[in-house]
């Protein structure tokens, strides 16, 4: 039907228009940002699936430094420990040496200085080997680290209080290796200590051993969760690059044949002559 009032071609050409500009401006959206949701109008469900990813996403990496922070924690307590073995390696070889009649009582003095200053070595490795003020080898704690994005995910490191077997029985008086006697009981306590660093160490070796096994896990979780973050997130720029193509066409078809849906209503005053 002729009308003037009303021009339905021209508004569904206006229509055609207006899709063709919305479907313009977001293919120039994800193009120029990247991201295949820029609100939360492009993508209600996926916005909420990408910023869940993306949190976790922070979450595993976070994760990975506290899995590192604790394996600096262990090798601190294990360097400082492995010093002392060779200390006490050299405490046991002064003790088997004075512990025998062929040491004079000259040397066995001698072996005594180097063996108190040995303790007092010992002593400060104990007291002072720590990881960012903590105290590794003089405290029995338990320390636990997140290991994972979520609060469940926990390591538990339990240290070992190294004073009572190391600093206190090796500066009591009854130890040293002035003498045969002194030394043969200097043999015991130091065998004792070793056992007790020993042990520790194994410890330690072992919690090292889970940190690098979490490690390489959340490793190929955060590799997952960036793989999963792309797919939800990321712009298709091949697919956009098309689809703004697509939308300038149509865009430049609308507006031309805007103008011939316009001039319809003209055509009516042709019927007045």
């Amino acid at each position: 039907m002729d009308s003037i009032n009303t021009n339905l071609d021209a508004l569904n050409v206006q229509n055609n228009i207006t899709n063709a500009q919305m479907s313009y401006g977001k293919a120039i959206a994800q193009i120029s940002s990247g991201l295949r949701i820029n609100t939360a109008a492009d993508d209600p469900s996926g916005l909420a699936t990408l910023n869940s990813l993306q949190t976790a996403a922070a979450g595993t990496t976070q994760a990975e430094s506290n899995v590192a922070q604790a394996s600096s924690f262990l090798q601190t307590a294990d360097g400082g420990m492995a010093s002392m073995v060779t200390i006490l390696n050299q405490m046991y070889s002064l003790a088997v040496e004075s512990n025998s009649s062929a040491t004079s009582s000259t040397d066995a003095g001698y072996n005594e200085d180097v063996f108190k200053a040995d303790v007092t070595a010992l002593d400060n490795f104990v007291s002072n080997t720590n990881y960012n003020g903590t105290d590794l080898l003089n405290t029995a704690a338990t320390f636990t680290f997140q290991t994972g994005s979520d609060s469940t995910n926990t390591s538990t490191i339990t240290a070992t209080d190294l004073t009572a077997t190391i600093g206190t029985a090796l500066t009591s008086t009854a130890a040293g290796v002035g003498s045969a006697t002194t030394a043969a009981l200097a043999e015991g306590l130091i065998t004792t200590a070793i056992a007790a660093v020993d042990s520790y160490r194994a410890s330690i070796g072992a919690s090292e051993q889970q940190f690098q096994a979490t490690s390489t896990y959340l490793q190929a979780s955060s590799q997952n969760l960036s793989a999963s973050i792309s797919t939800v997130g990321d712009a298709n720029i091949a697919q956009q690059t098309t689809s703004l193509a697509t939308a300038q066409v149509l865009g430049q078809a609308a507006n031309a044949m805007l103008a011939q849906a316009n001039a319809q209503p003209a055509q009516v005053l042709t019927l007045l002559r």
